[in-house]
């Protein structure tokens, strides 16, 4: 038998791993289901998508009438269950009255994007190319955060949010209560002001990519059979049975990511980004593991560097199954 402390660093090691594991299957369900709004999309409305599939399980590109419709649904049980934990703060109400009494912009408060809340979202202002986005950023999120957002736990949640939004080619601010004086509010608002403001079809595609990921993080099988006209689960069975002849479309399925980018090629050096898409957790995660020992880094210079085998090695050192388990 082990110390006390040594008895105590195993089982932290052992709840890290198991969350490690239970974030990644959630990862992989995802993937899959991203994979395959991704060909729905790829398709004119109403024709059949994946057409080597049997017909029952080809799914076919829903109208935005019905998304929005199940989203509505969706965000009302979230507000709901939440509805202690979402009560608007004194800060975020002074905001929003400023906001409201001098501009003219349409937004929305506690705002769910694929399964997370968001203070303010505005679905009409873009911004031009910059170096963090890539390329265009189609939507901006506001969040107003208090001292507990300096907590550990919080700052994992944080990060999650940025990517999520970062993928999905949405801005985000963030405001500490501490921040939110009269004048910083007024450059707040003449910065919305300023803004470029996005057409009702660019706006209409931000709205659909919202739907999409919120739908795909929170609905069930039988509701995605219902929104997609296919035997969903059925067809999540058929693509994992494929994926496991086929290693190109194992790639295909891991390379999908929220709102549709792709990592092109496998590197043997990745940054914590690609990193984190590489194992199927979220950078907050990844970082973690990388702080206690679990996960093996470099440095160059000031940033952390991965190799993709020691990834590969983490992987496959944590099996779920024999032969026939359900891996992508």
């Amino acid at each position: 038998m082990g110390t006390y402390e040594e008895n105590e660093m195993k089982e932290t090691n052992r709840e890290i791993l198991n969350e490690f594991m239970a974030e990644r299957s959630e990862a992989k369900k995802l993937a899959v289901r991203r994979y395959i709004i991704s060909m729905v999309e790829a398709v004119p409305t109403n024709e059949f998508a994946l057409p080597h599939y049997p017909e029952k399980l080809r799914p076919i590109r829903p109208p935005s009438e019905l998304l929005k419709m199940q989203y509505e649904q969706l965000t009302t049980g979230l507000n709901m269950f939440y509805s202690e934990a979402r009560q608007r703060t004194f800060y975020e109400r002074q905001i929003e009255q400023f906001i409201t009494d001098s501009t003219n912009l349409s937004f929305e408060t506690n705002t769910w994007i694929g399964g997370r809340n968001f203070d303010f979202f505005f679905d009409s202002i873009g911004g031009d190319v910059c170096e963090e986005y890539g390329e265009r950023f189609k939507g901006l999120a506001i969040e107003v955060d208090g001292p507990i957002h300096d907590t550990q736990a919080k700052m994992g949640k944080d990060l999650t949010k940025q990517e999520l939004l970062h993928s999905l080619d949405i801005a985000m601010i963030t405001i500490e209560n501490i921040d939110v004086n009269h004048q910083q509010i007024i450059q707040l608002c003449q910065s919305l002001k300023e803004a470029p403001r996005l057409d009702s079809r660019a706006r209409g595609r931000v709205r659909r990519k919202v739907y999409l990921e919120t739908i795909l993080s929170r609905s069930s099988d039988d509701m995605l059979s219902f929104i997609f006209g296919c035997d969903f689960k059925g067809l999540t069975k058929e693509i994992k049975k494929r994926s496991k002849q086929n290693s190109c479309l194992k790639v295909e399925i891991g390379l999908v990511q929220p709102g549709g980018s792709l990592i092109i090629e496998e590197k043997e050096w990745l940054n914590s980004d690609q990193a984190a898409n590489y194992v199927g957790i979220s950078k907050a995660s990844l970082l973690n593991l990388a702080s206690l020992g679990k996960i093996k880094y470099y440095k160059f210079g000031r940033r952390n560097r991965y190799r993709t085998d020691d990834l590969k090695e983490l992987l496959l050192a944590q099996p779920r199954g024999g032969s026939n388990g359900n891996q992508i």
